[in-house]
């Protein structure tokens, strides 16, 4: 609803632009009427208003000093001059106000219509960029919240959550195969075709992760479960790996946004499986997956050298019952938990074994590629130790010469003749991470470089040069890392 207030000291004038606007358009509010500026001045302290139309001469304050006083308290207010002085001083010092319009009276319908069409479109652009930004304080944490004005706390939204590939449950989501997905072209200009389709009031961000997407849109007149069909439907189409999207039913308030992403995370990675593009309808009962003594001996063979049978079994019974990607990890971190030694030798190899486990469920695109990252993870796998460093400087070197690049652990999986879990294990022993964060602390030095050598180099070109796909995810990654966001770092380092 917009509203409206009429500064106009002549009270039929008042009463019949009142009922013009009631009648031309049924968004318009009249919520306060006043003789003169003054009074107009006292009024907006308890009643904010969206639009004044105010006449010029007017007893006591008249049009032009209302204007000033608007534009400096209430800078957000759309302004409308309506007089009946055709004179070029009143129309300039309405353009300097910065007035929506400057309309002679008696104004007519025909006149009217047109205007009220123009400044419901201002209203609208408004208000969505002023949602925009709450909705990015709370979901990016980077935005600064906007000043006041902005849509009433209790907006109804409603919340998808799409993924490419699996959900990124490792450490560094950098590498995993989803996170080059939305950076295409032609599948960007689908998604955000198919968004502006859905309705003129929605939101597009991206989430956690690179091979995360977040749309949010106003829940009035909508169906969730179409639209969800529509949006998935529309960009799985144009997708070369599986694509899983989570939503509600259920409206929900700005405030409950944080909330409700995490348990459209948590639906992904408990009802979503490897290898398939799945619609998640949050309220939806959650499928139990019972971890029995049979699920974890199978699950402790296959860590171990005792062949393909105990494979081959466990993920017959991971298709059959439909695992979730959150349940097959849960298996085997308690496999994991239960085998080995006591020493700290076993226990560090343990934790490289629990975190290449958490790099294989990001990144498999199938059950079958999933399998054979099982099978590498074996505590003594060919080559052990030995083989580690040898292999693991070969990897760091190539992560330093192409870190500009986009890699992923398929990537290195393929250069190095590794299936990709066997590339974290052998890295992990030699530098105590996966090359994921090596290949981000890489890209976050170069960036720190490039930042002093060249000042002016805008953060999102610095983003890009250093093999980051979006600002957003270069600003977030930097200020976990950093402490501070890229434009402060740089500030600091100018200050010294």
């Amino acid at each position: 609803m917009i509203r409206v207030m009429i500064v106009e000291d002549e009270p039929h004038a008042q009463r019949r632009l009142k009922r013009m606007i009631e009648r031309l358009d049924e968004s318009f509010r009249i919520e306060e009427l006043a003789l003169d500026g003054e009074e107009a001045l006292e009024k907006l302290k308890a009643t904010r208003c969206d639009v004044v139309f105010t006449d010029i001469r007017m007893p006591i304050m008249d049009g032009t000093e209302l204007m000033q006083r608007i534009r400096s308290l209430y800078p957000e207010m759309m302004l409308v001059v309506l007089s009946g002085y055709s004179d070029f001083p009143y129309v300039s010092e309405a353009v300097r106000a910065q007035a929506v319009d400057y309309l002679l009276k008696p104004l007519t319908e025909s006149q009217l219509e047109p205007l009220l069409k123009k400044i419901k479109g201002r209203f609208l652009e408004r208000e969505h960029e002023l949602i925009r930004r709450k909705l990015a304080a709370r979901i990016n944490k980077a935005a600064p919240l906007p000043p006041g004005g902005g849509p009433a706390t209790d907006e109804r939204l409603l919340a998808l959550l799409l993924c490419a590939g699996p959900l990124p449950i490792c450490e560094s989501t950098d590498m995993c195969p989803g996170a080059e997905f939305w950076s295409s072209a032609a599948l960007r200009e689908t998604v955000e075709r198919t968004i502006r389709e859905l309705s003129s009031f929605t939101w597009e961000f991206m989430g956690n992760a690179p091979s995360e997407r977040i749309v949010i849109l106003r829940s009035e007149h909508v169906d969730t479960r179409s639209i969800a069909k529509y949006l998935h439907g529309a960009i799985a189409m144009k997708a070369d790996m599986p694509l899983s999207c989570a939503y509600h039913l259920k409206p929900i308030s700005l405030s409950e946004i944080d909330g409700t992403l995490k348990a459209l995370r948590k639906a992904l990675e408990w009802r979503g499986r490897i290898g398939e593009s799945l619609l998640i309808e949050l309220e939806d009962a959650e499928p139990e997956f019972p971890i029995d003594d049979d699920g974890l001996f199978l699950a402790k063979a296959c860590l171990s050298r005792a062949g393909a049978p105990e494979l081959d079994r466990l993920f017959q019974r991971f298709r059959g019952e439909k695992w979730s990607q959150g349940a097959i990890y849960r298996l085997f971190s308690m496999a994991i938990a239960q085998i080995g030694d006591n020493s700290p030798d076993s226990y560090q190899e343990l934790l490289r074994l629990r975190a290449a486990l958490a790099d294989s469920l990001s990144s498999a695109l199938t059950m079958e590629e999933l399998k054979g990252d099982i099978a590498s993870l074996a505590l003594q796998a060919d080559g052990g130790a030995d083989e580690s460093s040898p292999a693991a400087r070969r990897i760091e070197q190539y992560l330093r010469k192409n870190y500009a690049e986009h890699i992923t652990n398929q990537t290195l999986g393929s250069v190095f003749g590794y299936v990709p879990s066997y590339v974290s294990v052998l890295f992990r022993r030699a530098y105590d991470m996966s090359p994921s964060e090596y290949l981000t602390n890489i890209r976050i030095d170069q960036a720190k470089q490039r930042m002093l050598e060249n000042p002016n180099l805008l953060i999102r070109d610095v983003a890009l040069l250093v093999g980051f796909k979006s600002q957003h995810h270069f600003s977030r990654t930097f200020k976990n890392r950093e402490g501070v966001w890229p434009s402060d770092y740089l500030a600091e380092r100018r200050q010294v």
